[in-house]
């Protein structure tokens, strides 16, 4: 009785030990009974396909002996969305009326990440601040300074215009549609109007929600109206009444 439970201890005890050496742990993956077809053999892109046998006939793995094929035609992959405004100046117009910026503009997450990208991507040409003095324009390299982004024009295009612009490239700017993601790309420009929302709420003394509507072109520039303009108008006011009583007294 006794030899038959240290037995049973004993192997209970072998079990347990190669169950837990199976575990994860650490750089140690463990081990996998059965995995069958859970790992697919991974093929470097360029080198040469090899053939294998399937019902004793001998097949190529690879049309045409090549590891890199291009996907299946009509197919897209997972989470790719085309573009479908065309490199045309209509298309750049369509995607000013069309495109809006997917992502919360107030984000702090998302204009931090854009604030990234920008300093990574653009501001070596754009400048740090948006002011079109990168440092490639300073060195007098670049042939032509970028427009500054709080020009009044620049100060209000759509945010669709500005992802066609990036997506495809305008004048001396290339695309950039490899380098940043779509994603990306709206973080940037979220980024973008929020400097000149700032520089809106600033120079206008307005909410910054009321210059984020300016600066996404929902609402005009305001007309900026200082104490100084006031006095300056009432003055101009008083020497026209003047001029008036003047003509007046000399006519009759």
């Amino acid at each position: 009785m006794y030899k038959r439970d240290f037995l049973v201890l004993f192997f209970t005890c072998i079990a347990a030990y190669f169950l837990g050496a199976c575990q994860a742990n650490g750089d140690f993956t463990g081990r996998e009974y059965m995995p069958d077809m859970t790992h697919s053999k991974a093929y470097e892109p360029y080198v040469e396909g090899r053939t294998v046998m399937i019902d004793g006939d001998s097949v190529q793995l690879f049309p045409n002996n090549q590891a890199a094929l291009k996907p299946v035609a009509g197919t897209v992959s997972r989470g790719y969305v085309p573009y479908y405004f065309e490199d045309t100046a209509e298309g750049y117009e369509e995607a000013g009326r069309a495109l809006v910026n997917p992502l919360d503009a107030y984000d702090k997450t998302v204009l931090e990440q854009g604030k990234i990208a920008y300093e990574i991507n653009c501001a070596i040409c754009h400048g740090a601040k948006g002011a079109g003095d990168g440092p490639i324009v300073k060195s007098g390299a670049y042939p032509a300074p970028p427009p500054s982004y709080f020009r009044e024009d620049i100060l209000v295009l759509p945010e669709g215009k500005m992802f066609h612009s990036v997506h495809y490239g305008k004048n001396l700017m290339g695309s950039y549609a490899s380098q940043l993601t779509k994603e990306e790309r709206w973080k940037v420009i979220a980024y973008i109007k929020n400097m000149q929302a700032e520089k809106i709420a600033k120079d206008y003394k307005v909410s910054i929600e009321d210059a984020h509507q300016v600066a996404l072109g929902k609402k005009p520039i305001p007309t900026e109206v200082t104490e100084e303009t006031t006095d300056e108008a009432a003055t101009e006011e008083a020497e026209v009444s003047t001029e008036d009583s003047t003509s007046a007294t000399g006519e009759e």
